[in-house]
């Protein structure tokens, strides 16, 4: 069995990728090639490469690494693992994988695998898929001011730092969002969930299953910003979804626009802004995982 893994050497925690992990695959008799990144979208490039050449694509790195190695094989014959070594690592604790770098490879090297939904989001921008969330309008102004230094440097509190700042200088819009066709609701800013974690501890959708055939949305109905803070207690709390000035949906298809210029975002990285499209894509990919948290 052949295994191509993608690492990216900007991760938070890649000095833990050592020969003890190698071992591993050698024993489990998986033949490695290892290749990193070095720019944006290398993931994604690298990925397609190994798509009839190898039978695993292993993503060595955080959310973002993963997100870009998705976006190379959704819907075809190879299957994936994750070594979680970045600053945050939601995908893997949706699967189960511990961060520890050593029992990530057992695990891979177990055999055990799942079919897993797989979001998309479509805008002018294009197409981009997601594993873990999307974001409309004030995530996304986060995401659009986070470097992979500052990430690295400072691990969730640049998502917090930046956050803060948001707070005071996000310009909030209204948005109509439209479920399968036929329900409309209005708010002031949205998150599409594949799985429940969000990052930092969040479960922004805590009822989400990436095995449902559905994401969830949770869409904030309050105009100040500053509710933003109560949500996020809410949030650590796991009961969002009970507060009482959101909307808490399942669906297949949801189409959201704006009444001004509006970020996205998917899996943190940018990708444009309204109007967007975000549907389930069912079974899209196969993956290693050790349960369904």
């Amino acid at each position: 069995m052949k295994a191509l893994i993608i690492q990216n050497p900007m991760s938070g925690r890649s000095n833990e990728f050592d020969t003890s992990v190698k071992d591993i695959f050698k024993k489990a008799n998986i033949k490695i090639e290892i290749k990193q990144t070095i720019a944006k979208g290398d993931g994604t490039n690298l990925a397609k490469s190994a798509i009839g050449k190898y039978d695993i694509v292993i993503a060595a790195g955080g959310d973002g690494t993963v997100n870009e190695v998705i976006n190379g094989i959704i819907g075809k014959s190879i299957k994936l693992g994750i070594l979680p070594l970045g600053t945050e690592n939601s995908v893997s604790k949706e699967l189960g994988i511990p961060e520890n770098c050593k029992s990530a490879a057992r695990i891979i090297a177990k055999g055990n695998s799942i079919k897993f939904d797989i979001g998309s989001l479509e805008n002018e921008a294009g197409k981009r898929y997601f594993a873990l969330v999307a974001g409309v309008g004030f995530d996304a102004a986060i995401a659009s001011d986070l470097t992979p230094h500052l990430k690295k440097m400072l691990h969730g509190a640049a998502y917090l730092l930046e956050g803060l700042k948001e707070l005071v200088e996000y310009k909030k819009h209204k948005m109509i969002v439209v479920l399968d066709d036929n329900e409309e609701l209005e708010g002031y800013f949205a998150i599409i969930g594949n799985v429940k974690y969000y990052g930092m501890g969040l479960e922004m959708t805590p009822e989400a299953d990436p095995t449902s055939g559905q994401l969830d949305l949770i869409l904030f109905k309050k105009e100040n910003v500053f509710e933003m803070l109560e949500y996020g207690v809410h949030a650590l709390l796991h009961n969002i979804d009970k507060f009482k000035d959101v909307e808490y949906r399942k669906f297949k298809k949801a189409v959201i626009d704006s009444e001004g210029d509006v970020l996205v975002h998917a899996d943190c990285e940018l990708s444009g802004g309204t109007p967007a499209t975000f549907q389930v894509h069912e079974n899209a990919i196969e993956v290693f995982y050790k349960k369904i948290q």
